[in-house]
């Protein structure tokens, strides 16, 4: 079928949520965050902690993850301080918490957003520079060498 948007798709045909006329149960075996984090970091990439809110947990539960995480990432981690779900009060308050915990701000980019925002509208992009500096190629990460048999 047709819809008119992805909101609709996600809810009509994809969503876990929704519908589900298209949905399809998987069952993954996932790593760890331990583990998840230590391939990010050791590859020379930045983990990030996404959509924290949507954890429903309380102002003291929501610090615990932050806190784990930096313990997992060190200064390769971020939060997800920009969502287009997230309104003006929880970027604020994300950008507090990864201020605490020492974690680089980042912005999720999937479809979640009010119909017609766009990331240009809503964030400022000047507070990602940390992040993407973090991302450069550094000369310390293990190269791999690949050699024909």
């Amino acid at each position: 079928g047709y819809v008119n948007s992805v909101s609709e798709a996600m809810d009509e045909y994809l969503g876990e949520y929704g519908k589900r006329k298209a949905y399809v149960k998987c069952d993954l075996v996932y790593v760890s965050l331990q583990q998840c984090v230590e391939a990010i970091v050791s590859a020379g990439g930045v983990a990030v902690l996404c959509h924290l809110l949507n954890y429903r947990l309380g102002t003291e539960e929501n610090q615990q993850p932050p806190h784990y995480f930096k313990s997992l990432a060190g200064s390769r981690g971020a939060l997800e301080t920009s969502y287009g779900m997230y309104n003006e009060e929880d970027r604020q308050y994300l950008r507090s918490l990864a201020d605490e915990f020492d974690l680089l701000h980042s912005a999720g980019s999937d479809f979640h957003a009010k119909e017609g925002d766009s990331l240009n509208q809503q964030f400022d992009s000047a507070q990602f520079l940390p992040l993407l500096e973090a991302m450069r190629p550094r000369s310390s990460h293990k190269e791999v060498n690949v050699r024909k048999i």
